[in-house]
């Protein structure tokens, strides 16, 4: 079965928006029955690109995975770190037997030996992307940053020596798979991004890169990567068009080991055009794909939506 014929169509109510906001990536989680859910935002005044020095995580509560999703407010707790907390951006949550992971990308207005000949606050903000996480016990209390923070830093030597970000990660008999974009150091200023991949023997790390290479050859960014009936998948935003026949669609990995990922289908996961309940709508972005398991099956997928009007929500989608 293609991808996409495995989503219900979406109903109206079923995002997440903020008037005057962007509402971007987010991740879910349940606990006690009550649906989690971690958001990117920014202010609209900023600009589409204002996520850069502005953004932020919403924590959000609903009775079904679905949504309608309440925002409680803003993850305060993830702002008091030196190494990142200016800026927060592109979350995923996972569980991890009794605990409960939230990774992110997080950033800071520093100039330093890496950053000192950028032109602008924007560029010094992207390049000090790094991947953190914070654990709980439970999600409606509260997220506490591990003090091995950033979990997964740049390597200078390495090809992901610019930046690392939108982290994605899968944990499986005590040992958990990170994937994370980068941007490839040796093609600046032309903008080709990686995707990396890093493991530990716990959720908060340590995490050591398994490969001193990106794991595909392609510019991609966006990965959520998942394990089901044996194989691994991994959705991708695809930046040229190069897998998927057209640029910005989504399209789907797989892999029996994480060694060699091969493309699913030669044809989108899903693009830019959303099947609702009373017709389909077109729209300009439909990215950040991010995915809700219950009992080793997917329930929701989740999409950052950008209209032709400049509006964002984030758009929940029922698995069939």
């Amino acid at each position: 079965m293609k991808f996409y014929e495995r989503l219900a169509p979406a109903k109206r109510g079923c995002v997440l928006e903020k008037p005057g906001w962007y509402i971007w990536g987010a991740s879910v989680c349940k606990y006690q029955n009550k649906y989690y859910m971690f958001a990117a935002g920014w202010e609209k005044k900023y600009g589409f690109q204002g996520w850069v020095q502005h953004s932020t995580i919403f924590k959000c509560v609903s009775n079904k995975p679905e949504g309608p999703f309440e925002i409680l407010g803003e993850m305060e707790e993830l702002k008091h770190q030196n190494w990142g907390g200016a800026v927060l951006h592109n979350p995923s949550v996972c569980q991890v037997g009794d605990k409960y992971y939230l990774f992110y990308a997080g950033t800071k207005f520093e100039v330093n030996e890496l950053t000192k000949d950028l032109p602008n606050d924007n560029e010094i903000c992207r390049y000090n992307q790094r991947i953190g996480v914070a654990v709980s016990e439970n999600p409606a209390v509260g997220f506490q940053p591990v003090t091995g923070n950033p979990v997964l830093d740049i390597n200078t030597k390495a090809w992901d020596g610019t930046y690392v970000t939108n982290p994605t990660v899968w944990a499986e008999e005590g040992r958990v798979h990170m994937v994370y974009k980068a941007l490839l150091k040796d093609q600046l200023p032309e903008i080709v991004m990686k995707l990396g991949l890093a493991a530990g023997e716990q959720a908060d790390g340590p995490y050591r890169r398994i490969f001193g290479h990106p794991i595909l050859p392609y510019n991609i960014e966006d990965p959520f990567l998942w394990k089901e009936d044996g194989c691994y998948y991994m959705l991708v935003k695809d930046m040229t068009g190069e897998l998927a026949g057209n640029p910005d669609e989504t399209v789907l990995l797989e892999s029996a080991d994480l060694s060699d990922f091969k493309l699913n289908k030669k044809i989108p996961a899903y693009n830019t055009l959303v099947e609702w309940e009373d017709g389909v709508e077109q729209y300009q972005n439909v990215e950040r794909p991010q995915i809700y398991f219950e009992g080793g099956k997917p329930v929701c997928l989740y999409n950052a939506v950008r209209t032709k009007t400049d509006e964002s929500f984030n758009l929940a989608r029922r698995f069939r």
